[in-house]
This record gives C-alpha cells, sequence and structure tokens, in this order.
C-alpha cells in the first residue's frame, strides 16, 4: 500500500511492544472518531466498546469539549507544576472536591492512573511508616515500578523481577481470603514487630477480567485496615464514575485514599489521589522543593477539560445512566449469551461489563475476529479468557445492543 500501509510505517519507527499486534489480522490504524463510532485511516468504521479504556465518558469529539482543545483564547495550555498554581488547577480541585463524598478533602494530581496508586502508595507510607502493604491476585494497578510491583500478572514484572520491591513488603492475597484469616495473619506480623501500611484493591478489577469484589468484603477489609492503624485504599480508576456512583465511598466502602483517573478527564492525561485530611496532611508543606512532583502534575487544560468533562456527566446525569442502561443490558443478554457454550458469563456493574469465555485467550481470538467486523472491544482476565466492554456514558443504547449481536454472532463461531 505504500506511503498508506500506515501499521507498516509504525512497525518501522516503534518498540515492538508498544502497539498490538495479531498475526493473520490486518491491524488498523485509527484517524477519526465522534461519539461512540471511530474510523480507521482507510474509511473503516468501528463502533467503540473502549472509549479509550474508559477514558472517554462523553466520547469522541463532544461538543462541550471540541472549543477548550483547540485552545482559541490565551488560556494557559501548560503550567509551572508545584512552583505556581494554575486558575485551572484550583477550580478543577474545588469541582471534584465539592463532587466527592465529604471526608475524602485533599488530593494530588497526576497525569496517569499508576501516578495515582504511586501518591496513594507514598501517602501510606508517610502516614503509617509501615513495612508491608496488602494487594490482591489478578489486580491491576499501573506499570511504573511502584505500582508494578502491586500488578499481579507476572507477564508485566518478570523482567524487572530484581528491581522491585522484595516479596516481604508485598503481601498478594486471594480475592477469596477470608476476614478473620487476614486478621489473624496481621495480628501475627505485629506481634513479630511489622506494621501494615496499606491495603489497596480495585473495587471491580478491570484488566483482571471485570470481576466485583463483594461490598461486604471490601467493607470488612476497611475495618480490618482501620483495626490494624493502616489506610484503606480504593483503586478506582477503572471504576469511577462507571458503575453507577462516582465511587464506592457512595456505596458505604470506607476509603482513606481513592485513586482516580480514566473518566475522570474526558481524554485528557489527568489522574488524581484524593484522601482523608489526616492521611493527606502526612505530605510536608512545600516550601520550594516538593518531595513528589512532576512537570505536567495539575496540567491547565486537563484541568480544565476535566472540568467541563464532569459538569457535561452531572447535567447529563451520565452515571445513573450507565447503572440503568447496564443493569438493563446484563439482564437482557445475560440468558441468549448463556445459550453459547463458548460463553461462561456475561457480568457487571454499570456500563463496566465482562464477557468470560470458557477457554482460555478466547478473549484475545474474539477481539480480533469483533476488529474485523467492525466492534472495538478489549481481551482482559489473566488468561485472555474475557472481553472487556466500558463504552462511552453516553453511548446510544441501539449502537451498544448492535455491537452485542456481533459480539454474540462472533462468540459462537470461536
Amino acid at each position: 500500500m505504500g506511503d498508506l500501509d500506515y501499521f507498516g510505517r509504525l512497525k518501522r519507527h516503534e518498540c515492538p511492544d508498544a502497539t498490538w499486534r495479531q498475526k493473520g489480522i490486518s491491524m488498523p490504524v485509527l484517524a477519526r472518531g465522534r461519539g461512540s463510532m471511530l474510523w480507521d485511516v482507510y474509511g473503516k468504521s468501528y463502533i467503540d466498546l473502549c472509549s479509550g479504556f474508559g477514558a472517554l465518558p462523553l466520547g469522541h469529539n463532544h461538543p462541550s469539549l471540541r472549543s477548550l482543545l483547540s485552545c482559541q483564547d490565551d488560556s494557559l495550555c501548560q503550567g509551572l507544576g508545584d512552583v505556581l498554581a494554575s486558575k485551572d488547577k484550583v477550580e478543577f480541585l474545588e469541582t471534584i472536591t465539592d463532587q466527592l463524598p465529604s471526608q475524602l478533602e485533599l488530593s494530588i494530581l497526576g497525569v496517569s492512573g499508576a501516578q495515582a496508586v504511586e501518591s496513594a502508595i507514598k501517602t501510606a507510607l508517610l502516614h503509617t511508616g509501615g513495612d508491608f502493604v496488602i494487594c490482591f491476585d489478578s489486580a491491576y494497578h499501573g506499570l511504573d515500578f511502584g505500582s508494578l510491583a502491586l500488578t499481579a500478572r507476572k507477564e508485566f514484572s518478570r523482567n524487572f523481577q530484581k528491581w522491585l520491591t522484595s516479596s516481604e513488603r508485598i503481601w498478594r492475597l486471594p480475592t477469596t481470603v477470608g476476614l478473620d484469616e487476614l486478621r489473624s495473619r496481621l495480628a501475627k506480623a505485629r506481634a513479630r514487630g511489622f506494621r501494615l501500611a496499606a491495603i489497596i484493591v480495585e473495587p471491580v478489577q478491570g484488566r483482571g477480567g471485570i470481576r466485583p469484589m463483594p461490598l461486604p468484603w471490601l467493607r470488612g477489609l476497611a475495618s480490618l485496615a482501620h483495626e490494624f492503624d493502616a489506610p484503606f485504599i480504593l483503586d478506582e480508576i477503572m471504576t469511577g464514575w462507571r458503575c453507577g456512583q462516582l465511587s464506592f465511598v457512595e456505596r458505604g466502602v470506607d476509603a482513606d485514599l481513592v485513586c482516580f483517573g480514566k473518566a475522570l478527564s474526558g481524554g485528557m492525561p489527568l489522574s488524581l489521589c484524593v484522601g482523608k485530611r489526616d492521611f493527606m496532611s502526612a505530605w510536608p508543606e512545600n516550601t520550594g522543593e516538593a518531595i513528589h512532583t512532576g512537570t505536567f502534575f495539575g496540567h491547565p487544560l486537563s484541568c480544565r477539560v476535566a472540568r467541563v468533562t464532569l459538569e457535561c456527566m452531572r447535567q447529563d446525569a451520565l452515571v445513573a445512566r450507565a447503572n440503568d442502561l447496564g443493569r438493563r443490558i446484563v439482564s437482557e443478554f445475560k440468558q441468549p449469551f448463556a445459550a453459547i457454550p463458548q460463553i461462561k458469563e456475561l457480568r457487571g456493574v454499570g456500563l463496566m461489563l465482562g464477557i468470560e469465555y470458557s477457554d482460555p485467550q478466547m478473549g484475545s481470538q474474539a477481539m480480533g475476529k469483533l476488529l474485523q467486523r467492525g466492534v472495538l472491544a478489549i481481551a482482559g482476565g489473566d488468561r485472555g479468557e474475557c472481553l472487556s466492554l466500558t463504552p462511552a456514558l453516553n453511548i446510544e443504547e441501539s449502537l451498544l445492543r448492535d455491537a452485542l449481536s456481533i459480539i454474540s454472532s462472533v462468540s459462537a463461531e470461536l
């Protein structure tokens, strides 16, 4: 295809690990998008069930964001991070704090979800001086070095293992662990002089295959963390605004620190670690040199876009819509999907949906076949056994149903 072979051109210049490749499939290069539709460089259309890994709650090129992204006035695009605050940073923090539960008062901004997790773990260590962090099987908390130690899948970490936090600093437990058993283990550790630094968990595991954690278990984990004088951290980078409420704190989970990203920012790179004042006050006051910062932290344009995104979601009641639409979709498609031998389960909360297949790698196979049929969905699970669906919160219901019908057809062919 000469100059039009965009994927071939990409391969000549990019690290082979950076972009997905699958043998036997012509890999598209995306060119434009609107709402929940995408088009590649050759003009082929796709129903987008990923929304930028969940980072586009309003879909592509929402009218309320287009003028902001064109930067037609003298508004700041870049700021000075930890040195001089921008008007946009101040207004964004006011907006987000007004929307969140009242106990979540103070925040640290970042660029990626992994950076929000890094901020939360650093906060926990400053507050407790603890010795170990508890995380869980199938968890995904990011791939920066600090968060990588907490992420479960060995494919991500095996090549860097000798540089990662030692195993005695990380307790990785099954999500089936009983609270009484865990309390006993923690008591023994404390008797030996070891202090718990934090417990971190995703209320719905995202990369792990869209696996909701039981609410009583989450609440019990929070109580257990507090019993041992440690913060309880919710990683809501994927679940925030997507699962029928802004945060699982609103479902009665007493988190001390919460990590947000993805849907927060309307497609711009922005993340947030927000927490109770007692915990966030463990950070020293910045009198000239911050001990945790980055060039793009509090990026003015990202803050501006995020603020408008949050307002659009509020005005259009998109969080409630996600809860209602997701519930109806699962109820309607659960039985027809169960009749397909290759499908083990359809599950999810709000518009965070997962389809689990009966065999490993079927999710990955389905992803490739769906791409050829004009549907974009992402494989998930520890063994590629799932499809993960995180569409825009305002996706047209008819479009979502069309995509699910195609998924049903492709699944039956696997």
